[in-house]
């Protein structure tokens, strides 16, 4: 591991994580329509870590960094998407 970059070897796990648990929520059943919001890159970085049945559950994507949102004004992010 000698040259590896700490921060990105972070964000590849944080990527795992955010995958396997979104795997393990579908196949409980805990969801069948997905839709997912992340940073542009971030949800560049997502999208291929996804198994095929998260895949084929993503009715919408918002490319947005809502991380400094207060939650009271994150439903107006989704609004139009949760018509979907």
């Amino acid at each position: 591991m000698e040259g590896a970059d700490p921060v990105e070897m972070r964000e590849e796990r944080f990527v795992k994580a955010v995958a396997d648990e979104l795997e393990a929520m579908r196949k409980q059943g805990r969801f069948d329509r997905l839709i997912i919001a992340a940073a542009p890159t971030a949800l560049g970085d997502i999208r291929p870590a996804l198994s095929d049945g998260v895949r084929d559950s993503i009715v919408a994507e918002l490319p947005k960094d809502l991380t400094n949102i207060p939650q009271p004004q994150l439903v107006k992010h989704f609004e139009q998407l949760l018509a979907i």
